[in-house]
C-alpha cells in the first residue's frame, strides 16, 4: 500500500512497498540516496530524471523524524520513497547508487556521477 504526502509542488514522501515494473518490458531506475549526499547532487539528479521512470529511495528517516524528512523534501522539492528492504535486496551500502531494472535484468552503478553517465554504464554503452 502506498501513502503519498504532498509537500509542495511535485514533491512527496512515500512509504510504500516496492514499485515494480508492471511487466518485463518496462523498466525502472532506483536512485538510492541519503541526506548525507550534498543537496546539489539531489537537485542535479532531480532535474535529469524527467523522462525515466525512477524513484529516489531512502533507507529511513533523517534523525528518525518524519518532520525532518518533510522539511528536507520540501527544501529539495523532490519525491522520495522510504524502503530499507530495497537497500538490503540490492546490497546497497554506498550512496548514490543507481539500480536499473530493465526487462527483468538488474544492473547497478554507484558513485557521484551524472544520470547520463550512470545510464550509459547501465546500458553497457560506456567505453
Amino acid at each position: 500500500m502506498q501513502n503519498n504526502t504532498e509537500c509542495c509542488g511535485k514533491s512527496s514522501i512515500q512509504k510504500s512497498s516496492e514499485r515494480r515494473p508492471a511487466s518485463k518490458d518496462e523498466s525502472i531506475l532506483y536512485i538510492f540516496m541519503s541526506f548525507s549526499v550534498p543537496k546539489q547532487v539531489w537537485l542535479d539528479l532531480w532535474k535529469q530524471v524527467d523522462l525515466i521512470p525512477f524513484q529516489f529511495v531512502l533507507r529511513g528517516l533523517p534523525d528518525n523524524s518524519f518532520q525532518k524528512l518533510a522539511e528536507k523534501v520540501k527544501e529539495y522539492g523532490c519525491s522520495v520513497t522510504i524502503h530499507p528492504d530495497l537497500f538490503d535486496k540490492f546490497g546497497v551500502t554506498t550512496v548514490p547508487t543507481f539500480i536499473w531494472i530493465n526487462r527483468g535484468v538488474v544492473k547497478g552503478v554507484s558513485g557521484n556521477v551524472s544520470l547520463e553517465y550512470a545510464m550509459k554504464h547501465l546500458r553497457g554503452q560506456d567505453s
